[in-house]
């Protein structure tokens, strides 16, 4: 009962006009639940575009269709900074204040990124890995890492670390759709260790040998996850919350995967709304 009701009173006010730029309890939602308002604000805002940008070539079947709406979305930025902008979203990102200003190149990257991703992509080496991460989901996150603040520049690598294995498992929990269009995100030079190629992701995902692939996959990852989280130092803990809620999340969910005997990569895992709220103000106690 205090758990509930101390997320209860913790909840952020509504946003100018109550366009609700987060669903309660999704992941983003509960990861930036308790940062301040100075940075809550831009971090849900910047979170809740870079979903609406980034599933589009996802929702459209018709690669010409994703291209069109994309561009909208440029010329909505470039209204935005106009003071004209027509989405809600567009609306939000013209009323923040100066100092919280996202800038339209961040804007523009995550836009490109998900031009990028209207072709297949096939990553090669890990360093491709990283940057196919970087530059699609984890990018928001990083942005709120930045927003956080660090104390030197390793614990900006720890942390951008811990970020990328944490979106790894939403990307390995949506890896049936994207091999239906083409997409095998996991490095060709992980899978050649495992003496596979992309060719058996797209065609044969859901063979003994790629699930049980999967199955190492999701047992590494979750090594790094916990990793990732013990290498935050306590001085940057408080402010790197954001963070370590998403890490704790994603090592949650990880761990619900691997109770499959072989993980059923048709098979998308989720944490209920009430776990994940759970698990970000447990967090948030055990690093106050």
């Amino acid at each position: 009962m205090a758990a509930a009701k101390a997320l209860k009173n913790s909840r952020p006010d509504p946003y100018p006009d109550d366009s609700g730029l987060l669903r309660d309890a999704s992941v983003a939602y509960c990861a930036t639940l308790f940062m301040s308002p100075a940075g809550k604000t831009p971090a849900q805002l910047l979170h809740a575009l870079h979903g609406e940008i980034s599933r589009i070539p996802d929702t459209c079947s018709d690669p010409g269709v994703a291209r069109i709406k994309l561009q909208w979305w440029r010329e909505e930025i470039a209204r935005a900074g106009r003071n004209e902008a027509r989405h809600p979203l567009g609306k939000q990102l013209q009323s923040l204040p100066s100092q919280a200003n996202i800038q339209a190149a961040t804007i523009t990257r995550i836009i490109e990124t998900a031009e990028q991703r209207i072709t297949p992509i096939h990553p090669v080496t890990e360093a491709d890995w990283r940057e196919y991460l970087d530059s699609g989901a984890a990018f928001p996150w990083l942005l709120t890492a930045d927003l956080c603040g660090y104390t030197d520049t390793a614990t900006r690598r720890m942390t951008a670390a811990s970020i990328r294995y944490s979106v790894w498992i939403e990307i390995l929990q949506t890896l049936f759709p994207l091999t239906q269009k083409g997409h095998c995100p996991i490095p060709r030079e992980r899978l050649e260790h495992h003496g596979l190629g992309t060719n058996d992701i797209i065609q044969n995902l859901r063979s003994d040998a790629v699930r049980q692939f999967l199955r190492t996959e999701y047992e590494d990852t979750l090594a790094e996850l916990q990793r990732g989280y013990e290498s935050i130092p306590a001085q940057d803990r408080r402010r790197q919350l954001p963070v370590l809620i998403l890490n704790r999340l994603s090592h949650s969910l990880c761990k619900s995967v691997l109770k499959d005997e072989a993980p059923d990569p048709a098979l998308k895992h989720n944490l209920t709304p009430l776990r994940r709220l759970l698990i970000a103000w447990w967090t948030r106690q055990v690093n106050r």
